[in-house]
């Protein structure tokens, strides 16, 4: 992987590195060429794997920087057999969602162009574009509390670059910022409403775009049209429907 760019919003990225794919629906997909290659266990294994410094002569110490030192066994990261199940899981889904959203096909560039229509309320109506069929999946992951699954899906994440940029692919022109993944906190309320603000806040403030804004202005006219919307259970306040 290349040096880190800074991107003019101030968010580190790293230019696009296309890679050769086994996987045939794969090729041809800027988007999943330029994703880490795929890993085999003992390659995940060791990629996900942290064990932190140590050096004999810190036993020499005395003790009150000892017992500082010891905190270090908290950073350790020991790859287990569920670890390296939820690494295939995570990079599975991945690929999978990039299938259907190939920027060089025509029926996702036509999906792209209706919804960014209905956003700047040129014409149409928020819904399944019947020539567009998606292939993202999801999973869930649960158990007890402190039980480590924010710090494996972490540690994964890391292996991930955020946010890739493209300026050519083969012979073709092409320049678009790629957010490869984006973490969500549950909003204090639990609402949808919540949960849409943070993610357009969240994409607005890594790639220094104005989606919030643009929602926002969306939503006041289609509250002055009567359109419908999508109301909360937690509010009684209607507030638009928003796209996975």
């Amino acid at each position: 992987m290349m040096d880190k760019l800074k991107i003019p919003n101030g968010t580190l990225a790293v230019p696009a590195e296309y890679k050769e794919q086994v996987i045939p629906e794969c090729s041809g997909n800027p988007f999943i060429e330029a994703l880490p290659p795929i890993l085999n266990a003992e390659e995940a294994a060791e990629r996900l794997a942290f064990y932190p410094p140590y050096h004999p002569q810190e036993r020499k110490l005395e003790s009150h920087y000892r017992i500082h030192m010891v905190q270090r066994l908290f950073q350790i990261f020991q790859p287990l057999p569920v670890h390296l199940d939820l690494e295939s899981r995570i990079s599975r889904l991945l690929r999978q969602g990039y299938l259907a959203r190939n920027p060089l096909k025509p029926q996702f560039l036509q999906h792209l162009k209706k919804s960014d229509e209905i956003i700047k309320g040129i014409n149409g109506v928020l819904e399944t574009n019947e020539l567009f069929r998606t292939t993202a999946s999801g999973f869930s992951i649960v158990g007890v509390s402190g039980m480590g699954k924010s710090t494996a899906v972490n540690q994964i994440l890391r292996m991930y670059p955020q946010v890739i940029i493209h300026s050519r692919y083969k012979e073709t022109k092409f320049s678009v910022y790629q957010l490869v993944w984006l973490k969500l906190d549950c909003p204090f309320d639990g609402s949808i409403k919540g949960l849409c603000i943070e993610f357009f806040n969240k994409v607005d403030n890594l790639l220094g775009t104005d989606y919030y804004k643009k929602i926002r202005k969306w939503t006041l006219q289609r509250r002055q049209h009567g359109e419908c919307y999508l109301q909360d259970r937690s509010e009684p306040r209607p507030w638009p429907a928003c796209n996975r």
